[in-house]
C-alpha cells in the first residue's frame, strides 16, 4: 500500500537516481496534464498531451518528444508498467475499481476544424484497447467497474465495457461538461452549461430520469469533487473561489477563498473527509483546508507546476481542456497526494516530503 512508502524513502531516492541516469536522454520530462492513483495503492497514472502526425486520419506523432502518452507507473519503484500513445489534449485519466484497466479522455480538432474527441480504455497488462468511443469528452467507471458512462457534445450513454455494447442513453445528461457516478450508487452527477450559466443535475443511472438539480450560477465550474461519504460536494471557480455543497439538497453551504495566484481552483477531498485539497491550475500550488474549521493547514508549491495545452481554443468554448483537468488527487489512505506538476510527483500531505517523481 502507498501508506508504507515512507519506510523505504532512501531506497526510493536511489532507485529514482538510477532510473534518471538510464532514461532515454532524448525524451524530455513533460508536465503531466492529468494524474490518477489506483484504489489499491500500487499504481499511478499520468496523462501527457501531445501532437498528432498532421495527417488524416490522425495518429500519434512519430517523435517521442511530441506524441501524447498515457503512462501507468509502479508507485514504489517508479518504473513504467504500461505506456500507451495518443494525441490531443488529455483531460482525465482514471483506473477501473479493480486497477486492471486505465481510461483516458482526449480533446482534439484537426486543422480543418473537425472535432475528434475520444474516450479510450486500455487493458494495463496487455496495453490493448478494450473500448474506444468517438466524439466523447468525459467519462466515469461504474462502481462495479463493469460499465462506463460517457458524454459527448449532445449525448450521454452507458456502455458495457466487456463487449462495447451501448446499454442505455441518459438524455437528461446529453452535452454535460463532465459526468461522474455518485459514490457507490447508480446516480450520475453531471455538470451542465446552459444559457451562460452552470449547474449540477443528478439522474438515475438506470432509468435516466432527473432526480434533482442545483441552482444555476454565472460563476463557471467544470468539475465536481465528491466526499467519500457522499454527503458533500465541492466546485472550483475563477478568482480562487471554492463552493461546498450539500450533496443531497444540491445547495451551497459554505465557501472558501483561496489565497495565491488568481486561477481556477481544483478541489479534491481526502478519503476520510477531514481535508479538502485545492490545486491551483495555473501554477500547481496546492493548499489543504480543514473541513470543520475551513482553515488552511498545509500549502506546497512546485517548481514546474505551470499548466498548458498543445492546441489553443477560444475562451468562449465550453468543452475546453484548459479549464480544469484532473491534476491533483489523494491516495486511498489519505497520507499522500499526487500532483501533475513536473512529470508527476507524490508528496506526503502533512509534511510536503517528496516520495516519488515519475520521469520517462
Amino acid at each position: 500500500m502507498i501508506g508504507r512508502l515512507h519506510i523505504s524513502f532512501t531506497t526510493l531516492i536511489l532507485i529514482s537516481f538510477v532510473a534518471e541516469l538510464s532514461a532515454a536522454p532524448f525524451v524530455p520530462t513533460r508536465i503531466a496534464q492529468c494524474v490518477a492513483l489506483s484504489a489499491d495503492g500500487r499504481l499511478a497514472a499520468t496523462g501527457k498531451s501531445g501532437q498528432s502526425n498532421s495527417e488524416f486520419p490522425p495518429r500519434p506523432h512519430p517523435s517521442p518528444r511530441k506524441t501524447g502518452v498515457v503512462h501507468v507507473w509502479d508507485i514504489v519503484s517508479g518504473k513504467i508498467v504500461a505506456r500507451m500513445e495518443t494525441y490531443g489534449d488529455i483531460t482525465r485519466v482514471a483506473f477501473s475499481p479493480n486497477a486492471k484497466l486505465i481510461a483516458a479522455s482526449r480533446m482534439y480538432r484537426t486543422i480543418d476544424g473537425i472535432p475528434m474527441n475520444e474516450v479510450r480504455v486500455w487493458d494495463i497488462a496487455t496495453r490493448k484497447t478494450v473500448l474506444a468511443l468517438d466524439r466523447c469528452h468525459s467519462f466515469d467507471f461504474s462502481p462495479n467497474g463493469e460499465e462506463l458512462v460517457v458524454a459527448s457534445r449532445k449525448r450521454c450513454a452507458v456502455y458495457n465495457i466487456a463487449d462495447g455494447k451501448r446499454l442505455r442513453r441518459l438524455d437528461d445528461l446529453g452535452g454535460a461538461v463532465t459526468i461522474a457516478y455518485m459514490g457507490t450508487t447508480d446516480q450520475i452527477l453531471g455538470t451542465i452549461h446552459s444559457d451562460g450559466q452552470y449547474f449540477m443535475r443528478v439522474v438515475d443511472g438506470k432509468s435516466g430520469d432527473t432526480q434533482r438539480e442545483s441552482l444555476q450560477l454565472q460563476d463557471a465550474f467544470y468539475r465536481v469533487a465528491q466526499s467519500a461519504d457522499g454527503k458533500m460536494l465541492a466546485t472550483g471557480h475563477n478568482r480562487n473561489l471554492i463552493l461546498l455543497w450539500d450533496a443531497e439538497q444540491l445547495r451551497p453551504v459554505a465557501k472558501l477563498q483561496v489565497r495565491g495566484n488568481p486561477s481556477i481552483q481544483h478541489p479534491f477531498f481526502s478519503p476520510d473527509g477531514s481535508l479538502l485539497g485545492v490545486g491551483n491550475q495555473s501554477n500547481g500550488d496546492t493548499a489543504f483546508f480543514d473541513i470543520n474549521s475551513s482553515k488552511e493547514v498545509f500549502r506546497y508549491t512546485f517548481a514546474r507546476g505551470t499548466f498548458r495545452t498543445h492546441y489553443a481554443r477560444p475562451q468562449t468554448e465550453t468543452h475546453r481542456p484548459e479549464k480544469d483537468p484532473h491534476r491533483f488527487v489523494f491516495s486511498a489512505d489519505g497520507n499522500f497526494f499526487m500532483a501533475g506538476c513536473h512529470g508527476g510527483i507524490v508528496r506526503v500531505v502533512n509534511t510536503g516530503q517528496e516520495i516519488q517523481r515519475f520521469e520517462e
